[in-house]
């Protein structure tokens, strides 16, 4: 008699155990929503972007703080988070890192590099050639440094904004 219960009760879990398995793909996250625009002044939007250009200066070596220059779109996805893809034009501002709360910062028009091209050569005798030598180089660092200065950026942001939750998903900038 006891076998039959042992045996009863394993053919009644078996179902069980194949029932409560999990399927590979349930354990993907599921769209709620494929990505739609959405406003780049909505509240949620600003949020995200603020988050990710936050994390983006932690994580760049240059010693300047990025700004946005310009959004160029803002695309909601739904998940089981809010999943913001904004695309962005940055560019160096004249603020060192690391910001401090009160600081205004600007874009940085002329990078340093061409400031000291642009200076006036003023040498006699053998330091002219070194001098003429490093305002070429100068100057043309100046025009590749210029034309880095500006990246066009895409932002993944994952967000429960109700709960001040920010995850940057993905993230790719190259040049503008």
């Amino acid at each position: 008699m006891p076998r039959c219960r042992w045996l009863s009760l394993i053919l009644l879990t078996i179902p069980l155990a194949l029932v409560a398995r999990k399927d590979p793909k349930k354990n993907e996250t599921g769209v709620l929503r494929k990505l739609k625009p959405v406003n780049a002044s909505n509240a949620n939007v600003k949020q995200c972007l603020w988050f990710a250009m936050q994390e983006y200066n932690k994580e760049s070596e240059d010693k300047y703080v990025f700004l946005v220059v310009k959004t160029l779109q803002a695309q909601l996805q739904v998940t089981n988070l809010l999943e913001y893809l904004i695309d962005v034009e940055i560019a160096r501002s004249d603020c060192r890192k690391p910001l401090s709360t009160n600081e205004i910062c600007a874009i940085q028009e002329n990078s340093k590099l061409k400031k000291l091209g642009d200076e006036p050569l003023i040498c006699d005798g053998l330091g002219a050639s070194l001098s003429l030598s490093l305002h070429w180089w100068f100057s043309n660092v100046s025009r590749h440094h210029n034309h880095l200065e500006k990246l066009s950026c895409s932002f993944l942001v994952g967000a429960l904004p109700w709960n001040g939750e920010f995850t940057v998903m993905e993230k790719k900038c190259e040049d503008a």
